[in-house]
């Protein structure tokens, strides 16, 4: 009885000393572990630590290297930021090109060119998408004097990078993008096009400036006007160089790299991309605002098998180039966005299966 009681007390100890142990890591925002065994794959992006970042100037946490368990980036990167109450992220430009999704909080982001003093602010909170215009001046605050505000920027710096060796050139030029700027100046706008599938008119297609705010609560069209198609949605596609009509006035602040799209279910148990081979050569980053949401996926070669990813409100999840992915949702009313740089690709001959323009 004695040697229970004595080892009963050691391992009481170790377990005290586990669980302040556990809460040390906790308090230093140490970079959680892989999730494989909980929620593989999905980052929730409202709560995942962040840490300082001297070359940011910022507390932030990257993506898309599978520190997390999500997916690896290599065309895009995703990086989440978070300001403290009156926090600042300073003014800054460069060659690539941005898109922002409010996570939480709220803020201000004030836009000018390269020489002028001709300023535009955009106030911002949860939900909202920003886009600054290419090389143009950006610094971000945080507005309120209580809470902390969480955004995720994603940028098509990785191409230039690999384009020119050089990640330094991106911040070195003043070149004014004047036609980009004008058009970042624009309100939202749906446009419209011929229906699929026997629907009349599409007005899914949108022309957008730097700012479109609300994507959790936006009254959305019928996606690509397709009377079966089970979603609502929004299709923000920059135009290419032989784009015409609509489609050259579509996209955001210019850009003719990212594309994204908001969805919403329109019914339970709805899928998209059901014929269960759907893949191209872009990655996405996929954000799911309210809902429940499940994703097959299976990345390409012989061995692999494919998984089964749950996700929830606030849950970011990767699709890697080339993977296999089919999306479905138990519950009405879920919505999901997606980004991508998927304009690279779009004239050059590479697609992939199934896509013709304003999908996952």
């Amino acid at each position: 009885m004695r040697r229970l009681i004595v080892i009963a007390a050691v391992f009481g100890v170790l377990g005290l000393a586990l669980t302040a142990g556990l809460r040390a890591v906790k308090a230093q925002g140490t970079k959680p572990a892989l999730k494989s065994s909980l929620r593989p794959e999905t980052v929730q992006l409202k709560t995942v630590p962040v840490n300082f970042d001297k070359e940011y100037g910022a507390t932030i946490a990257r993506f898309g290297k599978g520190e997390y368990g999500e997916g690896r980036l290599h065309q895009m990167d995703a990086v989440l930021v978070e300001l403290p109450p009156g926090g600042k992220l300073a003014a800054h430009k460069h060659l690539y090109e941005e898109m922002i999704l409010i996570i939480s909080g709220q803020g201000a982001t004030t836009m000018w060119l390269p020489g002028s003093t001709n300023k535009k602010m955009y106030n911002w909170k949860e939900s909202d998408v920003l886009s600054p215009s290419l090389n143009a001046w950006h610094e971000t605050v945080n507005t309120s004097s209580t809470q902390p505000a969480r955004f995720l920027v994603m940028s098509s710096a990785p191409l230039l990078t690999r384009m020119f060796g050089n990640s330094a050139l991106a911040l070195s030029s003043d070149y004014v993008f004047k036609d980009r700027w004008e058009k970042g100046l624009k309100e939202p706008r749906q446009l419209e096009r011929p229906g699929r599938n026997g629907g009349k008119v599409d007005y899914s297609l949108m022309s957008i400036g730097h700012f479109i705010p609300n994507m959790l609560t936006m009254k959305m069209p019928i996606a690509f006007g397709d009377p079966d198609y089970p979603e609502e949605g929004i299709n923000v596609v920059p135009p290419t160089d032989t784009s015409k009509g609509v489609d050259a006035e579509a996209g955001m602040a210019g850009n003719r790299l990212f594309e994204w799209q908001n969805r919403e279910y329109l019914k339970a148990d709805a899928g998209t991309h059901a014929e269960g081979n759907h893949h191209h050569a872009w990655e996405v980053v996929y954000y799911n605002p309210v809902g429940q949401m499940e994703i097959y996926l299976k990345r390409q070669g012989k061995d692999e098998k494919r998984r089964t990813v749950k996700w929830n409100g606030g849950d970011m999840i990767i699709v890697e180039a080339d993977e296999v992915h089919e999306l479905f949702t138990p519950e009405k009313g879920t919505r999901f966005l997606q980004f991508k740089v998927s304009g690279y690709f779009r004239g050059s001959g590479i697609m992939g299966n199934g896509m013709a323009g304003g999908g996952g």
